[in-house]
């Protein structure tokens, strides 16, 4: 069981295996080094950024987007190695909430994934997205 504000969940969380938590992420450089081999995805770029003085992180980017260790059929190919984000996702709430699934593991309808995708993507970038406006009715062409 995994606790979180003090409420327990059960496992396993009922994963859609959508993908779309397992996108670009900094993730420490010596992990990263670690798990080079367990690659999933082809590598367009690498990016370290020093995030405390002589703490690494790397951004990967690959050619769809998702993160270089989540494989062809939406699997984590280090999920027993996985970093501590990843194991909160979805049991979390912000941006460790899945639009998908409620921390709880209730699956939502279509019309809650879309609000709480708008609700996150704000979270994520502090602004309206797109999606945001166009659900609020805003032609964004």
């Amino acid at each position: 069981m995994t606790k979180t504000k003090g409420k327990r969940i059960e496992k396993p969380w009922p994963c859609q295996r959508c993908g779309e938590c397992c996108t670009v992420m900094g993730l420490p450089a010596p992990f990263v080094n670690r798990f080079r081999d367990k690659f999933q995805r082809v590598v367009v770029q690498e990016h370290p950024f020093e995030v405390a003085n002589g703490f690494f992180t790397i951004s990967i980017i690959t050619e769809d987007g998702y993160r270089v260790f989540l494989t062809k059929d939406k699997r984590c190919a280090i999920y027993d190695d996985r970093p501590p984000v990843c194991r909160k996702f979805g049991h979390g709430s912000g941006v460790l909430a899945c639009h998908r699934v409620t921390a709880n593991g209730r699956v939502r309808t279509p019309d809650e994934v879309v609000k709480a995708r708008v609700r996150l993507d704000k979270l994520e970038h502090g602004v309206d997205t797109p999606l945001a406006l166009m659900v609020r009715g805003y032609d964004i062409d």
